[in-house]
């Protein structure tokens, strides 16, 4: 698939020389005097602005110098050229042997021109064409693109909108393009992605913010970027826009997505722990599924809040194939989201017909099906927005130049459907604020005092030359929303192949966190008891622990509890353990309710093992 994508770049790239070849034609065959005000350039195409008001791409007029060499020129214009210019003399008396017109330099700006024009050399010719400016640089430069020589777009939002930007006659009725994109945050998230790359060795990352309820991309952060007023040094690789055009298999965060059918279809409780974690699984198939480690008696919360594998697979054991896929299509995975970038894919997701004896069982923990970044985070969105899917959206409006028309909405297609019902999304995203409590692999998605409801992955990525999996090269992931009770933010982080922290809730997570400040003093987000740590509805449905049974042999949760009740609790584990007056002694950290422990929930009891609360006020 990216063979074929690189093809089509460089095809539009030897378009780009074809079209400087036949302008160069042109000039040759009917332009052989000097003009005065140079040949007229074409109209202007709009302006493309972030949302927050700044110009992102404007044109504006330039000149592009030629010589025409079928006089001889003498050495004081060649001299005066050099100046101008700074072109080396042995370049200019090279052109005199060949005997036409030659492009000299693109883009000198109207001073330079004048310079010229002073001279009054009839081989001299300035054609006025329309430059277009990046003033951002290389920030969002896989959102904008560029044009080409020809004033044409090429990639991203130039090609995309190319008859839009460029549908006018005059000025004032130019087309300005304003984004979604809030171009603050953007380029804090790009900061903060560019340090997590470098940081944890990794070989590119992408972060997308987008507005949970609304599917707006407020934030789409490429690494590496490149300048777009350089494309012609770029391999065509590099002009790839990974967040629509790659694709990788989600990993442990399809584990959100199949809890979300599992609570839909009234199949499972979030706390009773229905299955038990020896640390693998072998399936029909005599294949191996690993877990980190052994996890004993977990429920769905366990099974969220360490990424269990082997709990994971036996949960969907209840789940019909053909119940997943029609779910996981509903969500729009297989199919194009119509983003407004080119190079979209549409991932894969086979039929259930193509299926082999593994394939549910690796689906539900985020193999053997293939997504682009774009659709996961918008699926993910509609699972926490309370269940409606939204297709995503990167262009706010359009509006004439002189604003005299007012503006006018975007139109684009929307793909609005009922996912899940309201209260399958509640009860999700209070599900997925395990995935962020410390002892949980996504526990440094809080470490900026922020909750959140999210979940990590630690994807291997495929061998495609030889099958299977690498053992050394990860995809790390994250993706929550913000705040979990009323979400107004889902925020998806990725980093790939890390070779320093490659896990998602090492690496991935704490990028999220460094975010969470970012968006909420920008967006006015209040940081308060409701936003942080215990103090909110969501999280006192979370920290139910005192609704958790207590078993044998099983180490139980007491996170969220007040201190009398984790010591009730502690009371009633050693009677039905009949542990005697000083074995397992419970030590006390904090005030107020417990936020961690040692050990973990659902851990084998081990002898002589103390057990440790950490408690922390709301």
């Amino acid at each position: 698939m990216n063979t074929i994508r690189r093809s089509s770049v460089e095809i539009v790239l030897k378009f780009l020389f074809l079209i400087g070849l036949i302008r160069l034609g042109y000039l040759t065959l009917y332009y052989t005097s000097p003009f005065p005000g140079g040949i007229p350039p074409p109209p202007a195409r709009g302006i493309i602005q972030s949302f927050d008001n700044v110009v992102l791409a404007e044109s504006q007029t330039a000149w592009n110098v030629y010589l025409n060499t079928r006089k001889i020129i003498s050495s004081n214009v060649i001299n005066e050229l050099k100046i101008i210019l700074n072109i080396s003399p042995e370049i200019l008396n090279t052109l005199q042997d060949k005997p036409g017109v030659h492009l000299l330099k693109r883009y000198i700006d109207n001073k330079t021109a004048e310079k010229l024009r002073n001279l009054n050399v009839k081989s001299i010719l300035l054609e006025a064409v329309n430059e277009r400016i990046y003033n951002e640089g290389s920030t969002l430069a896989h959102v904008i693109g560029f044009t080409g020589t020809d004033g044409n777009g090429l990639t991203g939002l130039e090609l995309n909108l190319n008859s839009l930007l460029a549908s006018h006659h005059e000025e004032s009725n130019k087309i300005n393009v304003v984004l979604t994109i809030n171009l603050k945050i953007q380029k804090e998230t790009e900061k903060e992605l560019s340090n997590a790359v470098r940081e944890n060795n990794a070989q590119s990352g992408i972060v997308i913010v987008q507005k949970t309820h609304s599917s707006e991309i407020i934030t789409f952060a490429v690494y590496p970027s490149y300048n777009p007023a350089q494309y012609e040094k770029l391999h065509p690789v590099q002009l790839i826009n990974p967040a629509v055009s790659h694709l990788f298999e989600p990993g442990s965060i399809f584990k959100a997505f199949i809890s979300a059918l599992l609570l839909e279809r009234g199949l499972i409780k979030i706390n009773k722990p229905y299955y038990n974690c020896t640390g693998s699984i072998i399936l029909t198939n005599g294949e191996v599924i690993r877990c980190a480690k052994a996890h004993g008696r977990v429920s769905l919360a366990d099974i969220i809040k360490f990424s269990c594998n082997s709990g994971m697979i036996q949960a969907a054991e209840k789940l019909a194939a053909q119940d997943i896929y029609d779910f996981l299509v509903n969500l729009n995975f297989g199919e194009k989201t119509g983003i407004i970038l080119p190079g979209e894919e549409k991932g894969i997701l086979r039929k259930p017909a193509d299926w082999g004896v593994r394939t549910k069982a690796v689906i539900t923990i985020g193999h053997g099906v293939a997504v682009t970044p774009v659709q996961l985070i918008t699926a993910f969105s509609a699972l926490m927005n309370g269940g409606v899917y939204i297709n995503p959206s990167m262009v706010h409006h359009i509006m004439k130049c002189d604003q005299t028309a007012g503006r006018t909405n975007f139109i684009k297609q929307n793909f609005v459907r009922k996912v899940i019902e309201k209260n399958t999304s509640e009860s999700l995203r209070t599900l997925l604020t395990y995935g962020t409590v410390q002892g949980s692999t996504g526990y440094r998605a809080r470490e900026t005092g922020f909750v959140s409801a999210g979940k990590t992955s630690t994807a291997q990525k495929p061998n495609l030359e030889i099958g299977g999996y690498y053992t050394n090269r990860f995809n790390a992931m994250f993706i929550g929303v913000f705040p979990p009770e009323d979400p107004e933010f889902t925020i998806l982080v990725i980093l790939t192949s890390p070779q320093e922290n490659y896990y998602g809730g090492t690496s991935a997570a704490p990028v999220y966190a460094s975010l969470l400040p970012i968006i909420a003093k920008e967006f006015n987000l209040v940081h308060s008891p409701k936003t942080i740590y215990l103090k909110n509805e969501i999280m006192k449905s979370y920290f139910s622990g005192k609704e958790k049974t207590v078993e044998k042999n099983i180490i139980p949760d007491f996170t969220g509890l007040s201190l009398r009740d984790a010591l009730k609790k502690y009371s009633q584990f050693k009677k039905i353990n009949n542990l005697e007056k000083h074995t397992y002694p419970v030590k006390i950290a904090g005030n107020g309710y417990v936020f961690s422990q040692e050990p973990q929930a659902g851990e084998i009891m081990k002898n002589e093992t103390e057990i440790k609360l950490i408690l922390k006020m709301p």
